[in-house]
């Protein structure tokens, strides 16, 4: 029984033990993670870095990177603290002056630029002003249409410049005046060479065309001949197949007559005044031929209707 008891005793007291260690480390624990925390937040206050997944505190402007801060101990990280606050803080004054530098160095160079632009401003208003008295002292020995930089003359350049161009203006005149009176002689003498040329070429014309009309004449009076030896032919042939067809047709007439009864004979004769009365073809020269020749055709027109007439009634 005793036994027992001091036995349950021991177990409550191992058990007491046991909390009491347990409850010192989680208070261990709680002030190692508070400690580690506030070293964070100090590190952090100093503008460091956090990597979580290397567990590492990084500054890539002063070239920090630390693995261990959490197992230091307090004086350990203290010195660490201190030596990146201290490179930090040089670095920010580093990078101030750097700035201050920068602006006065910006300040220096805007001010040398606006001294710049006055003194070319400046610059650029004398060398108007003068490139203008130089133009209009020039003009009367210059073309209109030309533009030259005059300003970039010294004064004895410009002297020797000015002279330059007035003797050129002087000789470009005289040249010019010579020229014109060239040209006016040559003008004068091309004139006078068109003139013979249109002259000669006149005659020369008048010459081609009497000569072309004299051989127009000729050849007209050639073909006028021809023509009349050919109508000629024509209407002694055309006269010598007609007197052909007509003994021809006589005597086909003739011998279909003394078969024929009287009105058939009649028709034959009728058919034989209206052949004589077609055959108007003459080649008469005068107009009282002429006149004859169509009074006769009326009259076998209406001698040739009076027969047709009187044979339809038999």
């Amino acid at each position: 029984m005793e036994e027992r008891i001091a036995a349950e005793k021991k177990a409550e007291a191992d058990r007491v033990e046991a909390e009491k260690e347990e409850e010192q480390r989680r208070i261990a624990k709680e002030k190692r993670e508070q400690r580690d925390k506030d070293r964070q937040d100090k590190m952090f206050e100093i503008g460091l870095s956090w990597n979580n997944q290397s567990k590492t505190f990084y500054d890539k402007d002063i070239n920090f990177h630390y693995v261990d801060l959490f197992f230091l101990t307090d004086e350990a990280f203290d010195e660490v603290y201190l030596d990146v606050k201290n490179r930090k803080a040089a670095k920010e004054k580093e990078e101030a002056e750097e700035q201050e530098r920068i602006r006065v160095e910006n300040e220096r160079l805007k001010k040398e630029a606006a001294d710049k632009v006055k003194a070319e401003k400046l610059e650029s208003e004398r060398l108007e002003k003068l490139q203008a008295d130089r133009s209009k002292e020039l003009a009367p020995y210059l073309d209109s249409n030309m533009t030259l930089d005059l300003a970039r003359y010294t004064q004895e350049q410009w002297i020797a410049v000015l002279a330059e161009m007035k003797r050129v203006h002087e000789d470009k005149i005289e040249y010019q005046e010579k020229e014109k009176q060239r040209q006016a002689d040559l003008a004068e003498q091309n004139r006078i060479d068109q003139e013979d040329l249109r002259l000669r070429n006149e005659r020369i014309e008048k010459d081609k065309k009497e000569a072309e009309k004299k051989l127009e004449a000729e050849r007209l009076k050639a073909e006028k001949l021809q023509k009349e030896l050919d109508d000629i032919k024509a209407e002694e042939k055309l006269i010598a197949d007609e007197k052909t067809r007509i003994k021809e047709l006589e005597k086909e007439e003739i011998r279909k007559a003394k078969l024929a009864p009287d009105k058939l004979k009649l028709s034959f004769f009728n058919n034989k005044i209206i052949n004589v009365a077609c055959d108007n073809k003459l080649n008469l020269q005068s107009k009282e031929a002429k006149i004859i020749l169509e009074t006769t055709i009326d009259l076998l027109n209406k001698t040739i209707f009076y027969l047709s007439k009187k044979t339809e009634q038999l």
